[in-house]
């Protein structure tokens, strides 16, 4: 088959799902390439005839085309009308419930319904040949937009990180204990879950370091500047190796028990166990695949403060979670484990009945909405 992918964004889901399936792809025989947008890069001006010429060239003798899901109607439109005019199928892929983000969460502006973001999306669910999506619970919430729904879950592609260095901790931190949180603006409710345990972490245990990627919470900010660390957020090709880099003691992953939560992925405990990281995560369905004390700490509302105090005060828990994690997602969590059921996937819906052609005759008559901003949940 021809597989063509374009992600959304360069970040950690986006590299779990579009990027590392396809590449399972290519290393089961297909010819199969990614892109990030379907009409533009770096060099391209914008123009709409020189964006037709990229979109064409990519998509041009493709059998199946995947698209990470997006708001940007007029991206969903071209790749609509593409498919209509090249006869190659699409299929979406999701990684959130972008159809319930919580009014916490600083998305939540652009994605209520108000907003025609989420219409913007459901109408792709609704219009593509297939919808691919990271969880069952949110296979479950999906599946009602289209009869082709799967669930491929989030796996590591071990090639990545080969090469990738470590490093110990310099002889005047070897004392150190540095927990890590990274994410979004709209994670801001789900690190409320911790702020009491870690500040009062903090104040019993003074070498404990925070170390924040992307977002520094308002509440961790009288704290002595020297225990407090940001890093901007980057690139999961960047990511992955700054993960490594950091001496990163302990990752906590809280999340509020809400349905959007629910249906979320174990994209941070793939993240920590490639680290060799030992993790403390909600107890929810989004980390069933940590084995609790085994591969991981699980906590539930009232336990961070305990759970986390567990591996500060113990190294050798650490490093025995730590490898274990590691050992537990290179024998069971790595793409090529669902490689094959992938590619079935993807054979499904290419030679399934094509679905009948979009209301858009033609791209340049316009797109049913305009909408170019996006939003990270």
């Amino acid at each position: 088959m021809r597989i063509v992918g374009f992600r959304a964004a360069q970040q950690a889901s986006t590299q779990y799902r579009i990027t590392n399936y396809i590449n399972a792809m290519k290393a089961l025989g297909h010819d199969a390439q990614v892109f990030g947008s379907p009409y533009q890069d770096d060099s391209s001006p914008d123009d709409h005839e020189e964006r037709m010429r990229i979109f064409a060239s990519r998509v041009n003798g493709a059998d199946v085309v995947l698209y990470g899901a997006t708001p940007k109607a007029q991206e969903g439109a071209t790749l609509l009308w593409g498919r209509d005019n090249y006869g190659y199928r699409l299929i979406i892929d999701t990684d959130d419930l972008v159809t319930e983000v919580p009014i916490y969460n600083q998305a939540s502006a652009a994605w209520h319904n108000a907003s025609g973001l989420a219409r913007v999306v459901e109408a792709q669910y609704r219009a593509c040949d297939g919808v691919i999506v990271s969880t069952e619970p949110l296979r479950k919430a999906t599946e009602h937009y289209n009869s082709r729904v799967v669930c491929m879950p989030n796996l590591v592609d071990p090639s990545l990180y080969e090469g990738v260095r470590t490093r110990k901790k310099e002889a005047r931190h070897t004392d150190d204990i540095r927990i890590y949180w990274g994410g979004g603006g709209g994670h801001y409710d789900d690190l409320l879950i911790v702020k009491d345990a870690l500040l009062r972490i903090c104040k019993e245990r003074q070498n404990v370091k925070l170390v924040f990627g992307n977002m520094v919470p308002g509440w961790a900010m009288d704290l002595p500047s020297d225990r407090v660390f940001y890093t901007r957020l980057t690139e999961f090709s960047i990511f992955r190796k700054l993960l490594s880099w950091l001496c990163v003691d302990i990752g906590i992953a809280p999340l509020v028990n809400n349905h959007f939560n629910q249906c979320k992925s174990h994209v941070k405990y793939l993240d920590y166990a490639m680290a060799g990281i030992a993790g403390v995560y909600t107890d929810i369905e989004a980390y069933d695949s940590v084995l609790d004390n085994v591969t991981g700490l699980k906590a539930g509302a009232d336990e961070w403060y305990t759970q986390i105090m567990k591996l500060v005060d113990d190294r050798e828990l650490r490093q025995e979670l730590g490898r274990n994690a590691k050992a537990h997602v290179l024998k069971e969590l790595t793409v090529d484990t669902q490689a094959e059921r992938y590619e079935a996937f993807l054979r499904e819906v290419v030679e399934a009945k094509a679905r009948p052609p979009m209301i858009v005759k033609e791209l340049d008559e316009g797109v049913p909405i305009n909408v170019n901003n996006s939003c990270s949940v």
